[in-house]
């Protein structure tokens, strides 16, 4: 199976100092769906949205010892439910590994190396990849996550690449505190603002293969008609 797009997460060494708190506001949360939904962290500038189908059915499978395969559905549970209500797309478990449309290792580094799917994973303790069709609808996802992370970076990085391999790919920090931004690696799940971006992606006012003109005008006014909903 090749993996179209690769995002790297999580960079050894990558966290930055105290978090700085930048107020959302509709300006800034649209500017932050601008850069995470039309790029990615190994510089690649994509021409059209991308999303899960809305409304289907994705078969999930997890490999984990027992203690992270928990630690998973503590996380899992949580975020799990938010994407569902933000999104509409459902992940349940597969009858068969091979069957998977989702797949998520949580794994010592050697084993996550061996999957082999890009060099750039060297550097990694925590990345996703996706596959896309022809017409910008995400069809298949890999998470990886090195299990020797300590529980509180397991439990970050889990609701990271949960959320961002829905199709807000990339890392930007326009907004603070926020999932998305590399230094605020203390949350454990999406942000209100966070979440808008989710709910914003998957509108359907917004369609898969948009580009960033087109889908940004549609992008910032459904941010304003939902801030209070989200915000207030």
């Amino acid at each position: 199976m090749h993996y179209l797009i690769l995002i790297t997460l999580f960079l050894v060494g990558c966290v930055t100092g105290p978090t700085e708190t930048i107020k959302p506001t509709p300006e800034l949360v649209a500017r932050q769906f601008g850069d995470v939904v039309f790029s990615n962290e190994i510089g690649n500038q994509d021409s059209g949205l991308m999303r899960w189908p809305r409304n289907k059915s994705v078969g999930m499978a997890l490999t984990a010892d027992r203690a992270r395969a928990q630690q998973f559905n503590d996380v899992g549970d949580r975020v799990g439910a938010m994407l569902l209500r933000e999104t509409s797309a459902t992940f349940v478990p597969a009858q068969r590994p091979e069957d998977a449309r989702y797949l998520i290792f949580l794994a010592p580094r050697w084993q996550l190396d061996a999957l082999k799917l890009d060099a750039a994973l060297d550097y990694q303790k925590c990345f996703f990849a996706l596959k896309t069709d022809a017409d910008h609808n995400i069809t298949h996802a890999i998470i990886g996550i090195d299990s020797t992370l300590d529980d509180d970076r397991v439990r970050h990085c889990l609701a990271e690449e949960l959320t961002q391999s829905m199709g807000l790919r990339d890392d930007a920090c326009d907004y603070r505190p926020s999932l998305f931004c590399e230094g605020d690696s203390h949350l454990h799940a999406p942000t209100n603002a966070d979440r808008l971006m989710l709910r914003t992606l998957y509108d359907p006012a917004l369609q898969p293969g948009m580009t960033k003109d087109i889908a940004m005008p549609i992008a910032r006014r459904l941010i304003r008609e939902r801030w209070g909903e989200y915000m207030n």
